[in-house]
């Protein structure tokens, strides 16, 4: 009985542990690097505002790219996505673990994931390239 209560006592605290270590986690940057012709960024709401180089898109926000445009966002993670024309990406979560941009780069030149970094997009329709970097999966990153 004795060691049963370890056991019991032993899996709660792993079943605690990623949660926690999850809470230390916050919305990731994404950053408007390229933006070429007519690029909107619409909220939950349906508010539109056009994107220029150098914006930050909003989590939870859809990324429209109208006929013969496109941007390219780069994200906290090291990761490019490049929404092509006539395309529509939502950026539905993007959290990460805080890190040393000092130690490990700005995320414009990351050559991997720095820390523990959630992404989850949606193409709604259209064509979208990407780049991901080596992910941190000893961390639980996953993309």
């Amino acid at each position: 009985m004795k060691h049963l209560k370890i056991c019991l006592m032993a899996l709660s605290a792993l079943s605690l542990a990623p949660s926690l270590h999850a809470a230390a986690m916050q919305a990731g940057k994404v950053q408007a690097l390229l933006v070429v012709g007519d690029v909107v960024e619409v909220d939950s709401t349906g508010n539109r505002k056009t994107i220029s180089k150098g914006d930050n898109v909003s989590i939870g926000d859809t990324v429209i790219a109208g006929p013969n445009s496109g941007a390219t966002l780069v994200f906290s993670n090291g990761a490019t996505m490049r929404v092509r024309e006539n395309s529509q990406l939502s950026v539905v979560n993007f959290q990460q673990a805080p890190f040393d941009e000092a130690k490990e780069g700005t995320f414009i030149r990351l050559q991997r994931d720095p820390s523990q970094s959630i992404t989850n997009l949606d193409l709604k329709n259209g064509t979208l390239q990407g780049e991901v970097k080596a992910l941190n999966t000893a961390a639980g990153s996953q993309f």
